[in-house]
């Protein structure tokens, strides 16, 4: 009985085996691109400006963008590195913090 589980194992191992190269053949999946500073990737449609209030670094890959520290803030995309965070949120309303900034 035990061999015969063996043998079992052995030939699931063996077709999966020739399942995994035969795949080898079709196109790989492109690599997620890296955003520039002030966005970050949204998989579906790419690179999108951060949110006011927060900041991202360069060459970066990641989904959000991280918060400035608290009571401070930046306009939209324009937070390349968290120093960028230096409004004070009691200073500036919301509505013109969403402002993105325009180089």
């Amino acid at each position: 009985m035990l061999v015969r589980k063996i043998l079992i194992a052995h030939s699931l191992l063996w077709i999966l085996g020739q399942v995994c190269a035969s795949t080898s053949n079709y196109p790989s999946v492109p690599a997620l691109q890296d955003c520039v500073a002030g966005e970050y990737l949204n998989p579906s449609t790419g690179c999108i400006a951060c949110p006011a209030d927060t900041w991202s670094a360069a060459a970066n890959s990641a989904t959000t963008c991280t918060p400035c520290p608290a009571e401070k803030g930046v306009a939209s995309g324009a937070g390349t590195q968290e120093s960028d965070c230096t409004w004070s949120k009691l200073l500036f309303p919301k509505n013109l913090r969403d402002r993105r900034v325009h180089p």
